[in-house]
């Protein structure tokens, strides 16, 4: 790593005044606990609320177990010892016996027909669409199911699939299910279509219930965003090496020019995804690099068949090449720690690399002078000067990998790009490392 960037890095990196001891700092940024202690409470059997504390783990599947600390006192409760919960910026569950088809398998274990068995058991339920018509989520491995309830009655959207041949079919009940409550609110003809065209997920019902719960209520519901866009700028360095050698006017294929180091700069927007605590984020980002680098070559030729017939040529090369670029970068990011103060990220991603100057190559400038005899009486004097030019591409891409940290809007940022190809018939290329700190303006 070049002692410039690991210089700069040190400088970047900022340490708050209440700054944990170390060894409590390495832990704390090290730990990769997929649990996080989250506010919330449940319902106990005679409708108490309770305020507790759960052991959260930004469930994908409807948990079926609760681990939680209430009263000073660690407990787990089930789908029967409440009649539900709620965990702070997550979401409600309620508590109840449901009755639904069985569907929790992939497509390639579908059965022959839609099958009749029924499946009787407590569950918690999400709520995903209070309201008179209030619409619950039940999520299992491999399938979701969706109930409605009416009346404290709650009925499940019935949806099953049978295999027919190659052909998956699909039980289109709950289209009819959905458009009968529709059609007791008198809202069925307006919205007919989107019934029609519906799909059994959570996309497209979801929105669905909101839609005919507001147009009864008059009062919009907003939920919680779990995922998230941020926007960033970021200041810091490119360090810039050329590891193929050349040739010049006279010279032979050993040259190459020093590394460049550019201060570089520019702009993010990154997206987490809403799963799992926000661990996995893609992003696009925009900046600016920039190399100018020049070196002479001064050298003699000699070529001697006898005293008659030498000559010996004396030549200066002045090798330059400059340009400033923009880089454009598609990456993905994961968190291996997202629930820490300090959280360790790993980036990738695809970089391409624009050249604005509208000229670009490499220059070789050369001079030399001749001096000898031929035949034993011709004096040779002859000079030559003139410019050789190795064009470079505009466009030359790069895939990078790298590491970071995050404090809060804070960020750090390592990254090491393959060699860029810029010239492809002498494999020309750039080798780039970058450190960055990025301020987050939005979060």
């Amino acid at each position: 790593m070049s002692l410039r960037l690991i210089s700069l890095a040190t400088n970047l990196i900022t340490v708050h005044e209440n700054s944990p001891v170390a060894d409590h700092y390495l832990f704390s940024f090290l730990s990769t606990s997929p649990f996080k202690n989250i506010s919330g409470y449940y319902l106990n059997t005679n409708g108490d609320t309770v305020h507790c504390e759960f052991k959260f783990k930004d469930w994908n599947i409807t948990p079926q177990l609760l681990e939680v600390s209430a009263n000073g006192k660690f407990i787990t409760l089930t789908p029967v010892e409440i009649k539900g919960f709620g965990v702070y910026g997550y979401g409600d569950y309620i508590s109840r016996e449901i009755n639904y088809h069985s569907g929790n398998y992939s497509p390639l274990n579908a059965p022959d027909v839609f099958s009749d068995l029924v499946t009787t058991r407590h569950s918690f339920l999400k709520r995903v669409a209070p309201g008179k018509y209030a619409l619950y989520e039940l999520v299992e491995s491999s399938h979701t199911y969706f109930f409605v309830e009416e009346d404290d009655l709650i009925k499940e959207l019935v949806y099953r699939v049978k295999k027919v041949g190659m052909d998956i079919l699909e039980d289109d009940t709950y289209k009819k299910e959905i458009f009968a409550y529709f059609s007791k609110e008198r809202l069925g003809a307006e919205y007919s279509t989107d019934i029609t065209n519906l799909t059994y997920n959570s996309r497209s019902i979801v929105p669905l219930f909101r839609k005919l719960n507001e147009k009864i209520s008059g009062v919009k519901y907003k939920p919680v965003r779990r995922d998230k866009t941020e926007f960033d700028v970021f200041l810091g360095a490119v360090d810039n090496t050329f590891p193929t050698s050349i040739g010049g006017r006279y010279s032979e294929a050993n040259n190459k020019f020093d590394g460049s180091t550019s201060v570089s700069g520019g702009v993010s927007v990154v997206y987490f995804a809403p799963g799992q605590f926000r661990r996995v984020a893609i992003g696009a980002s925009l900046a600016y690099n920039s190399y100018n680098r020049a070196f002479i070559r001064e050298d003699s030729i000699v070529n001697f068949t006898s005293i008659y017939n030498n000559r010996t040529t004396k030549y200066v090369e002045v090798f330059s090449m400059k340009n400033h670029l923009l880089m454009l970068d598609l990456f993905g990011m994961y968190f291996v720690n997202p629930l820490n103060k300090v959280k360790v990220y790993v980036k990738g991603g695809f970089n391409t690399n624009i050249g604005l100057n509208s000229r670009n190559e490499i220059y070789v400038d050369y001079a030399s002078r001749t001096t000898g005899v031929r035949n034993g009486t011709i004096a040779i004097d002859d000079s030559e000067t003139g410019q050789v030019i190795i064009a470079t591409r505009k466009l030359y891409f790069n895939i990078h990998g790298g590491l970071g940290l995050n404090s809060g809007k804070h960020k750090v940022e390592f990254n090491y790009y393959t060699p860029g190809v810029m010239n492809v018939n002498l494999l020309f290329k750039v080798k780039m490392m970058s450190v960055y700190y990025y301020f987050t303006l939005s979060k």
